[in-house]
């Protein structure tokens, strides 16, 4: 659906001309949203003169289209009319920029393509096939067999496909509805930025997120585990390793002995590709000289763990075995580590810094785990 043909009559006259300045202005708004060449009005004797505004070897460069637009209401039709030429004129000036500019051919029944052969294109330029985007893939399949295009997804289509997600008996968490519904919503954007769409009909609809449950080990909870046998040995020192550095466990398989040097880990998160190098603690370091014995030193990984669903069945009869009633996981680990250095007094911002996050507010979780806290902030208030 192109912007031109949802334009929506700007009358009835607003009875003050400031009004009318703010409709029009706020229309233009709306409709110059993700585009590199504006649609602007300029402001006449007589009304209002049209113009497109882009950059050009960084240079502004405006283009007046000589379109006019009177702002009366005996000539609404005339200005609606020349309205929709100016968007018209301004989306082939779009098309011609991405044109030169990628050296291509915009396909005229682009919006024809079906909504998961779209999303199947995007999976296949992934690095990694994430289970999000295959997830929301067969629930999309589901939720219309029949096939969709993606220019006729509309907000009616984004509301039901909301609601399938929320009463799916497969589906039984509300945060794994979100993350399936902000596939939809990414998959959107992306189709505006290829210039398929110009609107993402989802962008208003929500499925907010709930707070869940956190489970993490106290250092007494550790000390328990760490006395404790498991019936694999590699998995228990890489959990341990993990608490004590918050590692995840697709990063503790894939670390080598060379990422390993005068007591620092250097690695890249397997999550969000960012580099990290942090000082290992003591714990750490015996963890890693645990592993030495009987190993060839900076050859192969540090660590030889299964699948991460198998590594999982050993942790938890392994906390079970312990005496330790919580439901215990791989990346209860990295909890542990960050509520470990949050009640050791470090600074949230320091923290989150060792987790990898790129966003504070993803720490400030962690914060709210530690009832301690909450106890020392009391303790120090001062009394009469």
């Amino acid at each position: 659906m192109s912007s031109s043909a949802s334009i929506l009559p700007l009358y009835p006259q607003p009875k003050k001309q400031a009004d009318h300045n703010t409709k029009l202005r706020e229309y233009l708004k709306t409709v110059n949203r993700h585009k590199i060449v504006k649609l602007r009005a300029k402001k006449t004797k007589s009304g209002y003169t049209f113009l497109l505004e882009y950059f050009k070897n960084n240079q502004r460069v405006r283009e007046y289209l000589k379109i006019y637009y009177s702002g009366l209401k005996e000539n609404a039709r005339i200005d609606n009319d020349n309205l929709k030429l100016a968007l018209r004129i301004r989306d082939r000036h779009e098309i011609k920029f991405h044109e030169d500019k990628y050296n291509f051919q915009l396909y005229d029944k682009k919006q024809d393509i079906l909504l998961i052969k779209y999303i199947e294109g995007i999976i296949s330029q992934l690095t990694r096939k994430d289970s999000p985007w295959m997830n929301t893939l067969k629930h999309l399949k589901k939720y219309t067999p029949a096939g969709f295009s993606i220019g006729r997804v509309d907000r009616a289509y984004c509301e039901g496909f909301k609601n399938y997600l929320l009463k799916h008996p497969d589906i039984k968490s509300r945060n794994t509805a979100h993350v399936y519904f902000s596939v939809l919503k990414a998959t959107l954007n992306r189709a505006i930025r290829e210039q398929i769409i110009y609107i993402n009909p989802a962008q208003q609809i929500q499925i907010s997120k709930q707070e869940t449950r956190r489970d993490f080990l106290t250092i007494e909870e550790i000390k328990k585990l760490k006395d404790t046998p498991c019936m694999s040995e590699q998995t228990k020192r890489a959990f341990l390793f993990s608490c004590f550095t918050g590692l995840r466990f697709s990063d503790i398989k894939k670390i080598t002995w060379e990422n390993i040097q005068d007591g620092y880990i250097n690695y890249q998160q397997q999550k969000t590709k960012g580099m990290e190098r942090m000082k290992l603690s003591k714990n750490a370091l015996e963890i890693i000289e645990s592993q030495k014995r009987g190993r060839k030193v900076h050859a192969g990984k540090v660590f030889n763990v299964v699948t991460a669903n198998c590594s999982n069945d050993h942790i938890r009869r392994w906390a079970r075995d312990a005496g330790i009633n919580k439901k215990i996981t791989w990346h209860c680990g990295r909890h542990t580590f960050a509520t470990l250095c949050l009640s050791a007094g470090n600074d949230i911002y320091t923290v989150s810094k060792l987790l990898g996050h790129k966003d504070v507010k993803v720490t400030q979780i962690y914060a709210r785990l530690i009832d301690s806290k909450k106890d020392e902030a009391i303790d120090r208030l001062p009394t009469i």
